[in-house]
């Protein structure tokens, strides 16, 4: 304590003027009545400003409480409005450099951290983020890195780089070695992170990075909460099989298990119980009508895709009999409802799904109503598929493979007849070679009502196909 109050004291010796300043003079009483009408972020910016001026000054000036210098003539014509637009014209560059000057030196490396963060997320290509990354890898931590794999990741998806283009490049590889040497370092998070990071980097699992993530993970497994464990099933299902990816799935659906409790359940998204409810069907998970039972309360599901999503986990419960097995007649009327409302809900929306999706969508309906689930039929369902083929403009090959599910649901549409009897007498050369089983098709003609006038001609180019048209040596074979 005595060598503090040594060189306070000398500090002050040679320094009189902080104890014999005047404090009260006539400039700085105006600014305090100018000030004391602001607003009040104008007076914490003119307060905080005078403050860091005092810390910052070995004597008192009241010319220096502000940069920017007033004229004494001007405060006597204008008065406080004078000191107001002095505050208004600081400018914030020369702030932030003062701002800087008084922090401690942790405080400016978290300022500068801060700065290096934006500029790696503002980048637009991959070459300014691997550049940034290649100029300032020397102070880079964690955080740095990740947030480097989140904007790659980024630019991958929008399709601006190609991820196997990328991996292969000098500056990716050496930033996934820096990474790999700092996963012990890392939190739960931040394993999450890089492991999604990279999948979406299409970076291969078997390399020395995802193997050194899987590891920890494993390390922390039963640290996991329950969203967690979800979305890391969720990631090891879109990697490659390793024995490291495979224990960590085979331990996944036990661990989920144990957690799925009804209180827990409620402040789960339904995206989160979407694929529980997958993990539940694909797993060995047992609670599946507790699963139903809450997806039952959330109310009526309006949004196309998650609907989807609940028809083909739905659907798979009845074509997994042993499923089935395991519910009570409450739990099995509850997925009734839920699938009947998700048809609905895509017949009334079905324009926002793509052709694959549909096509998907369809033959999971189409596999289930065969094993007799009936509450798969749905006429408007059927409807708004045929009339999404016609207004796609979809071509011969994929209608003829839609018309096949449509007869095995025994579902049929005049619209889509007739649309595929125009394709086939607009391009009569594409039917003969076609990768299709064309029965179907005649089968669907022969159900009309009213048959065209031109079903003979579309008849004729369909027996032309390669699967019904007679090879001339078998029959003369069959004549002898």
């Amino acid at each position: 304590m005595s060598r503090i109050l040594r060189s306070l004291l000398q500090n002050l010796y040679n320094n009189p003027s902080l104890v014999k300043g005047r404090l009260y003079s006539r400039f700085y009483r105006k600014e305090y009545n100018a000030v004391k009408n602001l607003s009040l972020i104008k007076r914490l910016e003119s307060i905080t400003f005078s403050t860091r001026q005092y810390s910052n000054s070995s004597s008192f000036e009241p010319s220096k409480l502000i940069i920017n210098k007033v004229d004494d003539d001007e405060i006597k014509s204008h008065g406080e409005d004078a000191v107001a637009s002095v505050v208004e014209r600081t400018d914030d560059s020369e702030l932030a450099e003062d701002e800087l000057e008084h922090l401690l030196p942790s405080q400016r490396q978290k300022h500068h951290s801060d700065l290096l963060l934006t500029k790696i997320s503002e980048s637009q290509t991959t070459h300014d983020v691997l550049y940034t990354y290649k100029r300032h890898r020397d102070v880079m931590n964690v955080r740095h890195y990740l947030e480097t794999l989140k904007q790659l990741s980024n630019l991958v998806c929008k399709g601006i780089e190609s991820g196997a283009i990328l991996s292969e490049t000098e500056d990716f590889r050496d930033l996934c070695h820096e990474i790999y040497r700092s996963t012990r370092r890392m939190e739960l998070d931040e394993l999450m992170s890089t492991l999604k990071y990279l999948c979406r980097l299409e970076v291969p699992s078997e390399s020395k990075l995802i193997q050194s993530v899987l590891q920890m993970l494993k390390y922390y497994i039963n640290d996991l909460e329950l969203r967690q464990l979800i979305f890391l099933e969720f990631l090891l299902k879109k990697m490659p099989l390793t024995t490291l990816s495979d224990a960590l799935r085979t331990a996944l659906p036990i661990l989920i298990e144990n957690c799925l409790k009804p209180e827990t359940l409620v402040n789960l998204s339904l995206m989160d119980l979407s694929q529980i409810l997958s993990i539940c069907v694909h797993g060995k998970v047992r609670n599946t009508g507790m699963v139903l039972k809450e997806i039952y309360k959330r109310g009526r599901i309006d949004k196309p895709s998650l609907a989807m999503t609940f028809i083909w986990n739905l659907s798979d419960i009845h074509i997994k009999w042993e499923k089935m097995i395991l519910l009570t007649k409450e739990d099995i009327l509850t997925r009734e409802v839920l699938i009947k409302e998700c048809i609905e809900t895509l017949s009334r929306d079905i324009s926002s799904l793509t052709q694959q999706q549909v096509e998907t969508t369809l033959s999971k309906l189409c596999e289930a109503y065969e094993k007799r689930d009936i509450c798969c039929y749905n006429e408007h369902f059927l409807q708004a598929v045929s009339d999404f083929i016609v207004h796609e403009k979809l071509g011969f090959v994929k209608v003829a493979h839609f018309i096949r599910k449509f007869l095995k649901m025994n579902y049929h549409c005049e619209k889509l007849t007739h649309y595929m009897m125009n394709l086939v007498l607009e391009c009569p050369q594409d039917v003969p070679d076609a990768r299709v089983g064309v029965i179907p098709l005649i089968s669907f003609l022969s159900a009309c009502d009213q048959h065209p006038s031109n079903v003979n001609d579309v008849l004729d180019i369909l027996m032309d196909h390669k699967s019904v048209k007679l090879d001339p040596i078998s029959t003369e074979n069959h004549c002898l």
